[in-house]
């Protein structure tokens, strides 16, 4: 699923990737190494994200 501060948006999905190839997603998050961090403090919650964060995400084919 990709979302943006506006919630869910599963069109992006589409346009982002193509359903018949393998992908490796990497993610940067501004200021951190990783985007564990946010996404352990995150964990089981959904809606509304509060505090805004940048993060560069690269798909790779595999």
């Amino acid at each position: 699923m990709v979302s943006t501060i506006g919630g869910p948006e599963p069109e992006l999905c589409t346009q982002l990737v193509d359903a018949d190839r393998d992908y490796r997603v990497r993610v940067w998050a501004k200021g951190r190494d990783t985007a564990r961090e946010a996404f352990e403090r995150l964990q089981g919650e959904v809606f509304p994200i509060t505090g805004l964060e940048e993060y560069v995400i690269l798909f790779e084919t595999t």
